[in-house]
């Protein structure tokens, strides 16, 4: 089962993000990113297979659940794509997707189709708490100045 995920005034967003400073609009864009990526991360490491017996793989490069990281994969402009990808632990494939002769039992899958929603919200979230905070970085000695004050400006 596939997840569509969509947000709805992308065009908008971008307008305000080309107005600000490149540097201020790339660290909130990442932060946003990653902080969505990170609901997903934290639910893939809860349904990752835990074996009672560690294999020799397990033991050298780690458990399945603690190589789940997020990573930036690509940035340009005004996008950034992350990764959530299992780390050393190359046996986390062969667990969902299966090997030569032997099917797979999907984790990672119903993790990111089960939080998929969630992260996007928290994308939007986060974005917005840091689009205000670099207004008020902009802003400067006018975000201190009172409302009446700013009313009569």
């Amino acid at each position: 089962m596939a997840t569509v995920s969509s947000i709805t005034g992308a065009k908008e967003l971008e307008r305000v993000l080309k107005k600000l400073p490149g540097r201020l609009a790339e660290r909130e864009l990442v932060s946003a990113a990653r902080a969505g990526a990170n609901v997903i991360r934290k639910e893939a490491r809860a349904r990752a297979p835990r074996g009672s017996d560690p294999s020799a793989a397990s033991a050298k490069f780690g458990p399945l659940h603690k190589n789940i990281r997020v990573a930036r994969v690509k940035k340009t402009a005004f996008s950034v794509e992350m990764a959530i990808h299992n780390g050393r632990a190359f046996w986390g494939s062969f667990l969902e997707f299966g090997k030569l002769g032997k099917s797979g039992t999907p984790w990672f899958t119903p993790a990111l189709d089960s939080t998929a929603q969630p992260a996007l919200a928290r994308v939007g979230e986060r974005l917005g708490k840091g689009l205000e905070k670099v207004a008020r970085e902009l802003a400067g000695p006018l975000s201190k100045i009172s409302k009446s004050t700013r009313r009569r400006l």
